[in-house]
């Protein structure tokens, strides 16, 4: 069986607004669950501040060899959208 991404499978986590829609209302509603913010103020890392670049990834569309469950921009061979 091939592997389809989100969009291919018409899945509402391929939208971020559904994405962060769950998020909001899910897990993190209720406060249980510390904010990133707080959790690196608490390590005396806030505000973030860049360091020396280390990787340059450039995007130029969708489609890619594989279907990886941990992509965030949903690309998989069933993707053709490309960016000009």
């Amino acid at each position: 069986m091939i592997a389809k991404s989100l969009h291919k499978r018409h899945s509402e986590l391929a939208e971020a607004e559904r994405q962060l829609e769950i998020l909001s209302n899910g897990i993190f509603q209720n406060g249980e669950l510390p904010k990133f913010k707080d959790k690196i103020a608490e390590v005396n890392q806030f505000p973030l501040r860049p360091g020396k670049l280390e990787i340059l990834q450039i995007n130029v569309g969708y489609m890619c060899n594989q279907v990886c469950a941990h992509c965030h921009v949903d690309a998989g061979p069933d993707r053709k959208e490309i960016m000009i």
